[in-house]
């Protein structure tokens, strides 16, 4: 958190991924805050994936994203 703002959403930096099978993608989030200031949040962030047959996801430490 930014001094006494809030965290209000998070948004992904890179929306439209596609991945060849074998490959991995580094992702990154932003937060944005109640003052309106920005801030990476990806080392945060609990990353999860709704289709684990299609992906996986990693939140291990230095694989985070």
């Amino acid at each position: 958190m930014i001094g006494d703002a809030a965290l209000v959403s998070i948004v992904l930096v890179k929306t439209d991924v596609s991945i060849a099978k074998g490959l991995s993608q580094r992702l990154s989030a932003m937060g944005t805050y109640t003052d309106g200031s920005t801030q990476d949040v990806t080392a945060a962030a609990r990353w999860a994936i709704s289709e684990p047959s299609v992906a996986t996801i990693s939140n291990d430490a230095g694989a985070s994203g």
